[in-house]
């Protein structure tokens, strides 16, 4: 009986981590995870194969068992990520919206500080997000990779989560780039963030230069950094 239930409990696991975190971005429950233009099995062989050759392990399912507030919609198993670029919807190829929020160490951090000196990459996640604890450990190697070229915002859904969780999330996978805190929701509005991960790779003018729903292989979101140095 415990064999079948934990069989069971693994195949939840798994189907969320290829779904990604699902419910209403402006309701009270967290935002879905978008559609896919790649399949969850090639992603999913994708990231195992990438955690395999650099010896950072499989995902904890034992750690997302009791993922509060987490919904699925098993229609879109299919795929886990969904990137727009240039003038197709969504914010890409426009400026990007005003963002000025607290950060875990106190400070306060503006996006618009950056216009003109650097790219930005911001990042919106939860604590309770399985694809989410998928992507820490390459925003990590890309922040140590290119933190003197880049700078990067991990932007916690405060709103949805708990301070001591996105706390304990950002000390765990060794985050070491800002951390801000969206503790009402205005900043994911603004942002019209509907599922998460989402992640924004703004150009040095400020201005939005892709968007990508869900998580994708760190060889392609180091490329989309890679993007944003080119000259422009």
């Amino acid at each position: 009986m415990a064999l079948k239930r934990w069989l069971g409990l693994s195949g939840l696991v798994w189907v969320c981590l290829l779904v990604g975190c699902f419910g209403g971005s402006t309701g009270d429950g967290p935002p879905a995870a978008a559609s896919s233009n790649e399949t969850g099995e090639n992603l999913a062989a994708a990231k195992e194969q990438e955690r395999t050759a650099e010896g950072e392990g499989q995902v904890d399912a034992k750690r997302f068992s009791d993922s509060a507030g987490m919904k699925l919609e098993l229609e879109s198993v299919d795929g886990i990520s969904q990137e727009k670029a240039g003038d197709e919807d969504g914010l890409a190829g426009r400026p990007a919206p005003n963002l000025t929020l607290p950060g875990l160490d106190g400070r306060t951090y503006r996006l618009a500080d950056w216009r003109g000196i650097k790219p930005v990459v911001v990042n919106f996640w939860a604590s309770w997000c399985p694809p989410c604890e998928m992507e820490a450990p390459d925003l990590v190697y890309l922040y140590d990779k290119y933190q003197g070229q880049v700078e990067f915002f991990a932007v916690n859904l405060t709103h949805q989560d708990t301070l001591s969780d996105a706390r304990a999330f950002s000390e765990r996978h060794g985050y070491r780039f800002p951390v801000l805190l969206d503790e009402k929701g205005t900043a994911a509005r603004h942002w019209q963030v509907i599922s998460i991960p989402t992640t924004y790779f703004i150009n040095k003018d400020g201005v939005i230069q892709r968007t990508l729903f869900g998580i994708t292989t760190r060889g392609r979101l180091e490329a989309y950094v890679q993007k944003l140095l080119e000259p422009s």
